[in-house]
């Protein structure tokens, strides 16, 4: 055959063959150069250009398959004339040397393999188009883990609107990312994105950290678990929000607390600038010493015990799930002087209502509308204290800041700190220790168990309280617990 075969000229005979639709194959040969070595194969048709290593086998001839012309596309996974020279010469000189039977064993499990290869990859290629994206993750955590029923379902739903959700233009990518294939930098982005926003949110960051490292931790719990399984598969490896580290406790902690003056306005003014229920529920929130709004937002007259030994109300704490399955766990609160009276009075006010805090129809709060009902209402608070009081210079009010000031001047009132944590309803070990759980599963002690150890912490938390509520307005002052101006002086001092 001609020697001066070029790879355009078999590009050239292929593309005629194409254009006038000849099915008959175009068949050539090239010499190797020893006798006995074989050839170079090519065959034209119309599906390509295609070459072989043609040799005598038994007095038979025989093809292996080398490779596919590339027709000069340099995308193409095909080869070129001189390449396939090149390898046509590899099987000559091993058909010379005896040992071609070998060879073409090797290379026929080196195609096995890649072909395995390729189907695994394959496979991991369908399963990953299958995987749950990060907004699924965020979406199953918020409606299904959590689901409406708990109280932080409004706090988690909020947080995701309003720092990942509402900026999908800005996060579309992110969102769309498979959570197996989420980083930490890519939780980072989120992060940065609050601090150039929105400045200062410390508090908020730590909260939607909390919610992510939640969300992320609770789906790897779940794929382990083969009783739990999803439609929505994830194959979350790791926590991506984990080796990212809260901030600082020390810059955190007085921002969210209430000073003397902003309590006494709270308990004498509360009911004239919120309502009447929503004024008593946040004077209960002070004078209980911490129970969750949400849960005496939907406390019921039948779990309140004015005539006990002890008078308490119990208090129906998070829908409690394990696993994927729910249960309801109460814990009795007892009832000091200050929170009997204003109970009493709420019974003789909503006593024909199945709830303490009735909506205006007799039924009680859901969670989302009783976020949206309490701000409402602490902005007229606010408002009234501009107004009435005549004052710029007090923070905006929320009605969250109650428990956590709470907490904070109980423990400066000599209070135990062990049962302060188990009047809130917090896990506590045998040591009187916080048990933190990200899962926001909460152990507490049951019913009336510690119920005499509790009222000893409230009437002590009730002498400290009226210590403040008793006095007159200008004898109050901005004062804020001791522990707290020592945060703000190191704050000043950085």
């Amino acid at each position: 055959m001609n020697n001066e075969l070029t790879d355009s000229m078999l590009v050239g005979s292929y593309k005629i063959k194409a254009d006038s639709g000849d099915k008959k194959p175009d068949r050539k040969s090239l010499s190797l150069g020893k006798k006995g070595s074989g050839s170079l194969y090519i065959e034209t048709n119309l599906s390509g250009v295609y070459f072989y290593y043609k040799y005598k086998k038994n007095g038979k001839v025989s093809l292996e398959p080398i490779g596919k012309h590339n027709l000069l596309n340099a995308s193409s996974d095909g080869i070129g004339l001189n390449e396939a020279i090149k390898r046509a010469t590899i099987f000559a000189d091993h058909n010379l040397a005896g040992t071609l039977s070998e060879y073409l064993a090797d290379v026929k499990a080196v195609k096995e393999q890649k072909k395995e290869r390729e189907k695994v990859e394959k496979e991991e290629a369908k399963k990953l188009e299958t995987y749950g994206s990060f907004e699924d993750l965020l979406i199953w955590y918020r409606d299904v883990f959590i689901g409406e029923e708990r109280d932080s379902y409004s706090d988690i739903k909020s947080a995701f609107n309003k720092h990942i959700f509402k900026k999908r233009n800005k996060f579309k990518k992110l969102l769309l990312k498979k959570a197996t294939d989420i980083t930490s930098d890519d939780i980072k982005l989120i992060f940065l994105d609050c601090i150039e926003i929105e400045g200062e949110v410390r508090v908020y960051m730590n909260r939607l950290r909390s919610h992510l490292h939640a969300a992320f931790k609770a789906m790897i719990k779940q794929e382990g678990d083969y009783e739990n399984q999803h439609e929505i598969t994830f194959n979350i490896k790791f926590n991506p929000v984990g080796s990212i580290p809260r901030k600082g406790e020390v810059e955190n902690r007085g921002k969210d607390q209430l000073t003397d003056k902003e309590i006494w306005i709270i308990w004498h003014h509360g009911i004239e600038a919120m309502n009447t229920h929503l004024g008593y529920l946040s004077r209960l929130l002070l004078s209980l010493g911490g129970v969750r709004q949400g849960q005496l937002m939907k406390a019921e007259w039948f779990d309140v015990d004015t005539d006990f030994k002890i008078p308490n109300i119990r208090v129906l704490n998070n829908k409690w799930k394990k696993g994927m399955s729910v249960e309801q766990k109460y814990y009795a609160v007892p009832l000091n002087k200050l929170a009997l009276s204003d109970i009493k009075f709420l019974k003789e006010k909503f006593g024909e209502y199945k709830h303490l805090f009735p909506k205006k129809n007799g039924s009680s709060y859901k969670n989302e509308h009783m976020c949206k009902h309490l701000d409402k209402r602490t902005k007229a608070l606010n408002r009234f204290i501009k107004d009435k009081i005549n004052s710029d210079h007090f923070k905006n009010i929320t009605i969250g800041m109650i428990r956590g000031s709470v907490t904070t001047r109980m423990k400066e009132a000599g209070c135990d700190e062990k049962t302060i944590m188990r009047l809130q309803a917090h896990t506590v070990d045998d040591d009187g220790k916080k048990i933190q759980n990200s899962m926001h599963h909460e152990v507490y002690s049951p019913d009336f168990q510690f119920l005499a150890e509790k009222l000893e912490v409230s009437n002590k938390w009730e002498k400290y309280l009226r210590n403040i509520i008793d006095k007159p307005f200008d004898q109050i002052t901005d004062r804020l617990p001791e522990d707290m101006h020592e945060m703000k002086n190191i704050r000043k001092s950085k």
